[in-house]
């Protein structure tokens, strides 16, 4: 199991979901198996003859800060048939911070299935898409300066989360766990979404544009400074954030390309997903799979481009 933060020889974090797709690449068809400790777990049987793909991927999301790729990984995979088992470390690392839209905690599915995952979400899409690994650290109500939706606003400016604590920690609440991006645990591209629940904030005074920005900026510049090499995308619009916080974005990313002295930050404006037909659009607060598919191949043509990977993309959401 993952970390032991208070010392008692337990882990503290010893259930991991293992999502499982065969013969499909669409996350809300994929059977979830709740792992409880490490160990052998039976993901596929009774499959018929042939050839068959098996995708298995590690669904859970961060929680409090802590990366859903540290703990309990997937280190072996055996078969009684003929099989191919790729590297599972990936040359494309992929980190995701936000909130509820961005880690997966809902994804509208109009009853059709109640389960969210991970990579259901725009930044699973984005991972399978190129073939990267993706690691997702968020809360549901998140905004750039803390949990919007509770506490006195002295409480949330003094507890910047996300990112201040997530980036460098794997549980803010605890001293213990520090994480470093270092060798291979830098990541290529870090895709920041918020500003959708900072309209609280905005909304009470507790907040302004310019230290919006201003904080964008500063978590922008730690980014770079631990991962040198990262490209750095400030995404908005999947639930009506545009017209307050898309200027505060995009002058973030002017100002950490002038103060780098080359592009690597890039601002991407999300559809909004209640303009979004044929695909149910949202529930009033989180977009639906359909809408999570096109940001996610937005999003996958930005990187594909100015990373020039040379992967080949379908033009639009089937």
């Amino acid at each position: 199991p993952a970390w032991d933060n208070d010392g008692d020889g337990k882990s503290e974090y010893q259930t991991q979901r293992i999502m499982v797709l065969v013969d499909t690449d669409m996350p809300m068809e994929a059977r979830c198996i709740y792992v409880e400790n490490p160990g052998w777990y039976r993901l596929a049987s009774g499959l018929e003859k042939g050839s068959h793909t098996i995708t298995v991927y590690k669904a859970d999301r961060g929680f409090y800060g802590i990366m859903a790729a540290l703990y309990l990984p997937i280190s072996r995979i055996a078969t009684d048939g003929a099989f191919e088992t790729p590297n599972p470390l990936k040359d494309l690392v992929i980190e995701v911070y936000g909130d509820s839209i961005s880690n997966g905690d809902a994804v509208w599915t109009d009853g059709k299935n109640p389960q969210a995952y991970t990579y259901g979400a725009y930044g699973g899409v984005v991972a399978r898409l190129l073939g990267a690994e993706l690691r997702v650290c968020g809360n549901s109500g998140n905004g750039l300066l803390g949990w919007v939706l509770a506490g006195g606003a002295n409480g949330r400016l003094d507890n910047l989360f996300p990112p201040q604590n997530s980036w460098d920690k794997i549980d803010p609440n605890q001293i213990s766990g520090a994480w470093s991006h270092e060798g291979a645990n830098a990541a290529d591209v870090v895709i920041i979404n918020l500003g959708t629940n900072d309209r609280v904030e905005l909304g009470n005074g507790d907040l302004t544009p310019e230290v919006f920005t201003a904080e964008y900026v500063r978590f922008i510049k730690q980014i770079k400074t631990d991962c040198p090499d990262a490209m750095v995308i400030g995404c908005i619009g999947a639930m009506d954030a545009v017209k307050e916080f898309s200027g505060a974005i995009q002058a973030a990313v002017d100002e950490v390309n002038q103060w780098h002295g080359s592009e690597f930050a890039y601002y991407v404006e999300l559809q909004n997903c209640r303009n979004i037909k044929d695909g149910m659009g949202h529930d009033n607060s989180h977009p639906s799979q359909r809408a999570h598919e096109q940001y996610g191949l937005q999003i996958a043509k930005l990187i594909n481009e100015k990373l020039s990977l040379g992967v080949e993309l379908p033009e639009e959401v089937k």
